[in-house]
């Protein structure tokens, strides 16, 4: 008794309700509930956030606002010539020729308006630089007022009228458009010829129509403005869009992320030194020469080994085998370093090298120096549990955002930017050789993908031989 049923293709209209009978005649009809909900109020001015995406060197932005359009709505027309201007999908929307075409921002900025017979929804959006992030959106508030404030221009509004009359032809040739055409029409009570007359609703659309439509339903002093990128470094950026200076973070999952301020007496070194003394402390770690670890891992179903060797001052050996052949290898012997992969195998030169170099001590935290920059971002829960956000520049400029507990010190997440994009390693399962405690359980991801490290064996102290770094 709430249903539709549509039918498109060649069939006589007495057969489809003969089979309609056929399959759906002893449907019975039930009590549907009927709910009832208030329309959201706007905001009073814009609602600024951000989401945390460590390591991202690209950010997500977006303004959106809710919006009153109904399908069939007497101004569903004009108000979509109007987006189409602003952000459509053609090269000629205001917005990809302002951030892509003149300023250089993205590869592409697009605006929609979208229909609801409850809550529409207007949003505009790109991807940017992170550097450029407060930029963009300044843009696209830019364009949204521009729409409001300025008549478009006559070919503005033809080539808005051409594409829309053109995906209009073009949809018609799709069963599945007359299907959902019709389902409107009894669906939202529209007009019986409303598509039958649409394209010359189209055309009789006018400039002053057009900014008409921008000021009723763009609202950029009453928007979500969003940014989803490397939160410390785009969170200042994004103040200028508050009026009070407020930026809200959330998590992955949409809840608020509720900052916890540093204790004024932490210092980023305490927080090294806390980590230092809950693995073992400064003088055990130093009297390690050598590490050697083997480690396990599946990745799309195969299982691999990973060996890794590491030598006073700062030698390092790593392979990563499958099915006993080595598949890939880094070495350094604290000079020179090379690395082979199924695309050959190349020595390493400048930057490479010195980030090569900088990973390759037993303990790394043991040779920070002045040269190497902390910054202490705040407190964060990681699993749970209240972690320093510790930003670690190295000498080559690398930086790698590492969190450490509050509580117990550890070491249990460190996010590193590689060419491939940001890696996030969370170390669990700690357990003590030799007098330091080691974590055995590894969790990689980049991106989509992710994979369980497993650590089978330690081995402090091994004698391993100098042979083990030769690069040749």
């Amino acid at each position: 008794n709430e249903a539709y049923l549509v039918v498109v293709g060649d069939i006589k209209p007495r057969k489809a309700k003969k089979q309609a009978k056929k399959y759906f005649g002893d449907w019975e009809e039930a009590n549907v509930p009927s709910n009832r909900f208030s329309y959201p109020d706007s905001y009073d001015a814009p609602k600024v956030a951000i989401s945390n995406k460590e390591g991202a060197n690209q950010s997500t932005i977006m303004v959106t606002h809710e919006v009153y359009l109904p399908p069939g709505h007497e101004n569903a027309i004009k108000a979509r010539l109007m987006n189409q201007i602003l952000g459509g999908g053609s090269f000629n929307a205001r917005l990809f020729q302002n951030l892509r075409e003149d300023k250089g921002y993205t590869y592409g900025s697009y605006a929609r308006l979208q229909n609801d017979e409850r809550v529409g929804r207007f949003f505009a959006q790109a991807q940017v630089r992170t550097s450029v992030t407060d930029s963009a959106l300044t843009e696209i508030l830019y364009e949204m007022e521009r729409m409001q404030e300025e008549p478009v221009s006559q070919e503005d509004l033809n080539l808005a009228k051409n594409v829309i009359s053109g995906d209009f032809g073009r949809s018609l040739e799709d069963p599945r458009t007359v299907a959902r055409f019709a389902l409107n029409i009894e669906r939202y009570d529209l007009p019986k010829d409303y598509y039958e007359t649409y394209l010359q609703k189209v055309d009789a659309v006018t400039a002053e129509g057009v900014q008409k439509m921008a000021e009723k339903y763009l609202k950029p002093d009453r928007s979500v403005i969003l940014a989803v990128g490397n939160a410390s470094k785009i969170e200042d950026k994004m103040k200028k869009f508050s009026p009070d200076q407020t930026v809200e973070q959330y998590n992955y999952y949409g809840n608020k992320v509720e900052k916890k301020a540093v204790s004024g007496d932490v210092t980023p070194q305490n927080v090294i030194d806390a980590y230092i003394e809950a693995i073992g402390g400064e003088q055990k770690l130093k009297t390690v020469e050598d590490l050697k670890m083997d480690m396990t891992m599946s990745v799309q179903g195969m299982s691999m080994q990973i060996n890794s060797y590491q030598k006073k001052p700062n030698n390092m050996y790593q392979e990563t085998k499958m099915n006993g052949n080595v598949v890939s290898m880094q070495v350094f012997n604290g000079k020179k370093g090379k690395m082979r992969s199924p695309q050959g195998e190349q020595m390493l030169e400048g930057e490479s090298l010195a980030q090569l170099k900088e990973s390759a001590p037993i303990f790394p935290e043991l040779t920070y120096g002045d040269d190497t920059k902390l910054k202490l971002e705040g407190v964060e829960t990681v699993d749970g549990k209240d972690a320093y956000k510790m930003i670690v520049t190295k000498p080559s400029g690398t930086s790698t955002t590492f969190y450490y507990g509050v509580d117990d010190g550890l070491k249990y997440k460190e996010v590193t930017q590689t060419p491939q994009g940001a890696m996030s390693t969370v170390y669990s399962d700690y357990e003590k050789v030799d007098g330091i405690l080691f974590p055995k359980q590894m969790k990689q991801s980049m991106g989509p993908r992710s994979f369980n490290i497993e650590v089978e064996s330690i081995e402090v102290n091994a004698g391993i031989s100098d042979d083990r770094f030769a690069v040749e």
